[in-house]
């Protein structure tokens, strides 16, 4: 429990200094997707959901992570995505975010010049990239990845950008955390081929699954 509170309590300073919040009792920031969320794990915690708990205190960390990433080497992207983060109340919007966060702080990582624009999200030379992410909203909604991808997809396909000079990069996170919770084994090989016959049928020129990996020991 003391290393969950000291990390717990880190991230969240991290995360006040970073948006300029106050998350302080009956204080307004509380309410904000950010506060929903450190609520979120506080009540994973009171209701012993370790695994719960840890995986989306992870997850925060990461935003953590990579926004200062983005503050300490691209100030104007960094500011552009602490704005947007601010206006947003959906979940699904969010998230969507939170993976463009992920994709610029690799490229910043791995030294790529890139350009941050909308329709598809980021330019790299004359290649565009499209980030999006599928995830299931509710509890009981049925885990069908077949269905979300080619959902997403198809809605995609309708965009001006969907050619060949185009990549999607889905994250699929949530899929397979909530598969796994449920018990079900991930068919890789399945989603390998299942990808590989949807890009065929789209006029993208390439799409890539994204996972962020987690190393789930309990924090304590």
């Amino acid at each position: 429990m003391t290393n969950f509170i000291l990390k717990f309590s880190a991230i969240t300073s991290s995360l006040s200094e970073l948006f300029n919040y106050k998350f302080l009792p009956n204080h307004p920031d509380n309410n904000n997707i950010i506060g929903v969320l450190l609520k979120n794990i506080l009540s994973y915690n009171n209701s012993s959901n370790i695994r719960s708990r840890d995986f989306e205190l992870n997850r925060l960390g990461f935003l953590v992570n990579h926004l200062e990433n983005l503050r300490n080497n691209n100030l104007s992207l960094f500011k552009h995505y602490i704005k947007e983060l601010k206006k947003q109340a959906r979940q699904d919007v969010f998230w969507g975010l939170r993976f463009e966060i992920s994709i610029a702080s690799s490229f910043i990582n791995k030294n790529i010049q890139f350009r941050k624009q909308e329709s598809p999200d980021f330019l790299i030379e004359k290649i565009g990239i499209e980030c999006s992410s599928i995830r299931i909203r509710k509890h009981n909604e049925k885990t069908n990845f077949d269905y979300k991808i080619s959902a997403l997809i198809n809605k995609k396909m309708k965009t001006k950008y969907c050619t060949s000079s185009t990549a999607l990069f889905v994250d699929f996170t949530n899929i397979l955390y909530t598969l796994t919770e449920k018990g079900i084994k991930i068919d890789t090989p399945k989603i390998k081929t299942f990808t590989k016959k949807s890009l065929q049928s789209s006029r993208f020129g390439s799409i890539l699954l994204f996972s962020l990996i987690h190393q789930m020991d309990q924090i304590g």
